[in-house]
């Protein structure tokens, strides 16, 4: 049996909940996961978890945004500078230091980036240092880096490559009728734009995809934000969303 699942996020209870009551077999059945499977819920027990799976074969991860901005923050840092001042320091006084000296001591927190040729590229690296440190220790609560520290270099090392073999979108076919698979839209003129692909929300499920024989399986936004939106209708429990065009499912 294939499956499909969305936005984790974190809680591996959730996902090992469900696991149990789909009587998941990693010898029989294959899952695809269409990102998102950190942050926000808990630490990084649920993406080990999954990465154990796709090692072992019966599971895919795809790129979401999430683990985006997380393989951008460990190619900009030095993350062994990262993890020894986060194993130095507790989290509120962490969070407290990013505050007040984001522009004034922060490059005592993190390494210097290197390599910075021009101007125009060393703003673009503090624009991005300064994003994905939000990302990483605001918008979060600081989940993943405080798992991040935890954990050994080698194995930080390994996320970074695996991050790195994630591909944005999976296109298979079942019963002569094709599925594409991303976490947030899919833009048939241009498959590979990898923004609209991670972020994309009612510019994508509001618009007909216009290719024949085909669904496109999205996560990112939610069944009750598309619901809301679309009908002015919010049901709960929250349940799968398919479009009226038959060519998008919705599984946030």
């Amino acid at each position: 049996m294939i499956y499909v699942m969305s936005d984790i996020h974190g809680r591996n209870d959730l996902f090992e909940k469900m696991l149990e009551q789909i009587h998941f077999d990693v010898n029989k059945d294959f899952l695809y996961i269409l990102g998102d499977a950190i942050d926000r819920g808990g630490d990084l027990t649920a993406f080990f978890n999954i990465k154990e799976m796709v090692n072992h074969g019966c599971c895919e991860l795809i790129m979401g945004n999430h683990e985006a901005d997380l393989l951008s923050f460990l190619n900009l840092y030095n993350y062994k500078s990262v993890k020894d001042f986060l194993t130095k320091h507790n989290q509120s006084t962490f969070f407290s230091a990013v505050t007040k000296n984001i522009n004034g001591s922060f490059n005592k927190i993190f390494f210097t980036i290197a390599n910075l040729k021009t101007n125009i590229e060393l703003a673009e690296q503090t624009n991005a240092l300064i994003r994905n440190t939000n990302y990483m220790f605001n918008n979060n609560m600081g989940t993943t880096a405080t798992s991040l520290s935890r954990i050994s270099d080698k194995e930080i090392t390994d996320i970074r490559f695996f991050l790195q073999s994630l591909p944005l979108r999976k296109e298979i076919t079942l019963s002569n009728h094709q599925y594409v698979l991303v976490h947030g839209g899919y833009l048939p003129s241009d498959p590979d734009n990898r923004s609209y692909t991670l972020l994309a929300r009612d510019e994508f499920y509001k618009k007909p995809v216009n290719i024949n024989n085909t669904t496109v399986i999205f996560g990112h936004t939610t069944t009750r934000n598309i619901r809301a939106e679309r009908y002015n209708e919010i049901l709960i429990p929250y349940t799968i969303w398919h479009d009226e065009s038959g060519d998008k499912i919705g599984i946030d």
